[in-house]
């Protein structure tokens, strides 16, 4: 029953429908994107181990990785030369 309405209330959004466990595996990865400790999320959704929800559920994105990239650009002799 469920199934059905979400399904309904997807098609009369013009969204596209996404079943449970996807909901599920995109709530734990955005919130842990903003920094959500994975030990609460995990209590959250009831899993018995934080190293469960790290290793099953949370995607980590592109963001993510770019903002531990460094830049060196400041730093080389190129950008010391006037334009």
């Amino acid at each position: 029953m469920i199934y059905k309405r979400r399904r309904r209330l997807c098609l009369e959004a013009g969204i596209p429908y996404r079943a449970t466990h996807v909901l599920r595996h995109s709530f734990i990865s955005i919130h842990g994107q903003h920094g959500q400790a994975v030990a609460v999320l995990s209590a959250h959704v009831g899993h018995a181990r934080a190293s469960f929800t790290l290793d099953q559920y949370r995607t980590v994105f592109d963001k993510e990785r770019a903002a531990l990239t460094i830049n060196f650009s400041p730093l080389t002799k190129d950008s010391e030369r006037p334009p």
